[in-house]
């Protein structure tokens, strides 16, 4: 009976261990498993929302020069594609008389936006003046 009980205990305790270290490394490598495949999935999210983020931020600054051509087209009364100083300060006053909480020191000169000085602003400066700022 002892020489059973004995064998027993000595075969529990092996069969035991060794049991419990197949049950370590399966659980081991199904653990390894997943962590690859969340690492995997977190890179795609990731990329995904890179991508994402690069649309939406191509869409959002064409939508502002589309909204910057508009402004420019509403203060070019004369359709040359141009704005002279009298065509700025027109609009100027109009857009300050829309926005009465805009203190006029607050609106850009006509120089900032005339950088050649030849007296007259073309889309291209208009834009390049909001690009500047980083408001494009």
């Amino acid at each position: 009976m002892i020489k059973s009980l004995a064998f027993g205990t000595v075969g529990w305790f092996l069969g035991a261990k060794y049991h419990s270290r197949r049950a370590v490394k399966k659980a081991s490598a199904k653990s390894t498993k997943d962590l690859k495949d969340l690492y995997t999935r977190y890179i795609q999210d990731v990329s995904a929302l890179q991508s994402h983020n690069a649309e939406l931020e191509a869409f959002i600054k064409q939508s502002a020069k589309q909204q910057l051509a508009e402004e420019f087209l509403q203060a070019d009364l004369d359709n040359n594609r141009q704005v002279s100083r009298a065509e700025f300060e027109r609009h100027k006053k109009q857009y300050l008389a829309k926005h009465p909480e805009m203190h006029p020191s607050q609106f850009p000169a006509f120089e900032d936006f005339d950088p050649d000085g030849n007296g007259m602003i073309t889309i291209a400066e208009h834009e390049q003046y909001y690009e500047d700022r980083g408001m494009i």
